[in-house]
């Protein structure tokens, strides 16, 4: 591998992740709890009945936020990222 004199890095927001909040963790949540699996250990460990339900709501309005922003991201026009609010007329 060649060494080079700079790096890149790029951090990034990805919206694609609300698909694995639904087909992974979702899903996969709502399929245990009608068999209320696993539900002891989690009691066990000193969480309530109702924490359970609970937690799968607060990603159910995570999924929920994140399609939000999906769906504003892709009725947004370009057109609209500049507004002139400048109530002068001076034009030179």
């Amino acid at each position: 591998i060649a060494a080079f004199s700079k790096n890149a890095v790029m951090i990034a927001n990805n919206t694609a992740i609300s698909r694995l909040f639904f087909e992974r963790i979702s899903r996969k949540f709502d399929l245990m709890m009608t068999q209320y699996a696993y539900v002891h250990w989690y009691r066990g460990e000193g969480m309530s009945g109702r924490d359970i339900p609970e937690a799968r709501e607060d990603v159910g309005f995570l999924e929920k936020d994140y399609l939000d922003v999906l769906c504003d991201g892709l009725t947004d026009d370009p057109d609209d990222d500049y507004t002139n609010d400048d109530d002068d007329d001076n034009y030179y």
